[in-house]
């Protein structure tokens, strides 16, 4: 699929839509899932083209290289509320509940049901970088990176920036957040 000034073009022909989507990812069984015209809410559209509200989010939606995982934060009055769905199967849907402020926003799948997110602080920097697992709890994988940018979700690695200069230079790296919770455990042991 690609979009066009009047809709998005599908393997069987251009289908006009009365709105510009941002993205499309298809479901299975039929439909999509997409991002709406503002980037701040997410769609179910069924087979027919008929689009119905599924979360209101921060602007950013992260998936898989098969798209058959997503995941967003949907903020809220009380806290925000990260969340992954299977394009495979709604019913596989996870949420993890965080509190309002910093402000979360989801990095990269990272595996089953996983998700990298980081806080951002209002300046805009990273503030702190975690790990949310399908059992519903959360693990802090350093405050001392710079930010996340990408993870493999059949490795677990996570693509970050350890460092950064005025510059715009930095130093990159990919970690093992298992290693890194290890570690993070020897020294809270060892303290």
């Amino acid at each position: 699929e690609f979009f066009t000034a009047d809709g998005v073009m599908l393997a069987d022909g251009l289908q006009e839509l009365s709105e510009s989507w941002q993205a499309m990812i298809p479901r299975t069984g039929g439909g999509w899932l997409a991002l709406g015209p503002s980037r701040e809410e997410v769609l179910e559209v069924s087979p027919d083209f008929e689009p119905t509200l599924l979360a209101e989010i921060n602007q950013r939606l992260v998936s898989d290289p098969e798209r058959s995982l997503v995941a967003w934060v949907a903020p809220g009055q009380s806290g925000q509320t990260l969340t992954t769905y299977s394009t495979a199967d709604s019913t596989l849907t996870h949420t993890w509940d965080l509190p309002a402020t910093p402000s979360v926003e989801p990095v990269d799948c990272a595996g089953a049901d996983s998700v990298v997110f980081q806080t951002v602080g209002r300046s805009g920097g990273t503030q702190s970088i975690s790990l949310a697992h399908p059992d519903g709890t959360t693990r802090l994988l350093s405050r001392e990176w710079v930010k996340a940018i990408s993870a493999n979700p059949r490795t677990g690695l996570i693509a970050v920036q350890t460092t950064a200069k005025p510059d715009a230079s930095g130093c990159f790296g990919v970690v093992d957040p298992a290693a890194e919770i290890e570690q993070l455990e020897r020294l809270a042991a060892w303290r």
